[in-house]
């Protein structure tokens, strides 16, 4: 997971919505739900705000934070909206992740600044310090599922590569850079495996 700080505005179609007596998130337009979506994928850099892989209007779809079912009120509340893949849809409940295994369980925490919470381990496993999110991160999300968990393992090659030419600091700061950076409105996949590992070490170099 990576830090998304949400648009200060939400998208004018769903404050339209808002207004009608009622109103729920379902029975909205499909011209709202798209702009949702398209504000969502901006804000997150093209990435899945919970796995990190790549997310485009055709392949994401608009996830409730809180779930709809047991927090109607929050519905249309844009601050509990993400965009999310959707990779496992229609597969087995064990190969899921992300909101296809989530379903109607909660996820509690704010992603604007999840990376002070997250871990990551050399065999790919993502960890939290913090124990009710790491219960989330297994039981809500099943973000180490085994596909995911070689994603990130494959990025963690790139970091141990990366350090085997012997990077001077400010070599490792311009690829901290690189990693942090938006092109065309994206960042790249998985962007926060690696940062996480060559901050690490950036902090450790004198």
């Amino acid at each position: 997971m990576i830090n998304i700080q949400k648009n200060q505005n939400e998208p004018h179609l769903l404050s339209q919505h808002k207004a009608i007596p009622d109103a729920t998130y379902d029975d909205g337009p499909k011209e709202m739900k798209r702009e949702i979506l398209e504000s969502l994928i901006a804000e997150q850099y093209g990435l899945c705000c919970y796995c990190q892989q790549r997310i485009t209007i055709d392949s994401a779809s608009v996830e409730h934070k809180l779930s709809q079912k047991k927090h109607p009120n929050m519905a249309l509340d844009y601050g509990n909206m993400a965009g999310v893949c959707s990779c496992t849809e229609g597969q087995p409940h064990i190969r899921q992740y992300c909101d296809d295994f989530k379903g109607e369980k909660d996820f509690t925490f704010d992603l604007s600044d999840i990376e002070a919470l997250i871990k990551y381990e050399p065999n790919g496993i993502i960890k939290s310090i913090d124990s009710v999110l790491d219960n989330q991160i297994n039981n809500v999300l099943n973000l180490n599922q085994q596909y995911l968990v070689a994603r990130r393992k494959a990025q963690y090659q790139a970091y141990v590569d990366y350090m085997s030419k012997n990077p001077t600091k400010g070599d490792l700061n311009n690829n901290i850079k690189k990693y942090e950076s938006v092109r065309d409105g994206k960042k790249i996949e998985f962007c926060g495996v690696i940062l996480y590992f060559l901050r690490k070490r950036y902090n450790r170099m004198k």
